[in-house]
């Protein structure tokens, strides 16, 4: 009989491997001029969506933070599929949900890109801490000057 295993913090194991790392991942709106992501039920309907489709390729879920013009994911990806794949699904199923819950969005929001980064578990908490303070300056929202309309923009 087999002893079982204890990984230690921040391990998974699957099948055939045992494996720790993070990714963090961030796609962005199409038109950023597309205030979509303001409205709560929006943000709610994204979080949905990406709980849900990231459950069906075992991607475990760090942080998720979505902002005024993209979405954020502090993640574990199993070694078996690339972040492009994650990434694509999880664009794909929160599109088709806000297109289907949400009237005023009628034609698919993100961006082609995405910006993929690999997270050592030594530097998950700080990365944490950088997506949460991103989200707010001294607790009002973040603002930055918009290229194309010289406007300031939540994010």
């Amino acid at each position: 009989m087999r002893k079982p295993s204890h990984l230690p913090p921040g391990y998974r194991k699957t099948s055939s491997c045992v494996y720790r790392g993070y990714f963090y991942l961030i796609w962005r709106l199409d038109d950023p001029d597309d205030d979509i992501l303001l409205s709560p039920q929006v943000k709610d309907k994204i979080r949905e969506g990406v709980y849900a489709a990231s459950s069906k390729y075992d991607v475990e879920i760090e942080l998720l933070a979505v902002w005024k013009e993209s979405v954020h994911l502090l993640c574990s990806i199993p070694p078996k599929y690339a972040p492009f794949t994650i990434v694509d699904n999880l664009k794909n199923s929160t599109a088709e949900k806000l297109r289907k819950e949400i009237a005023v969005v009628k034609k698919y929001p993100w961006a082609d890109d995405f910006f993929a980064q690999t997270i050592g578990y030594e530097h998950l908490e700080e990365t944490k801490r950088m997506i949460e303070k991103g989200m707010t300056v001294n607790g009002n929202p973040k603002t930055r000057i918009s290229k194309n309309k010289r406007k300031k923009r939540c994010l």
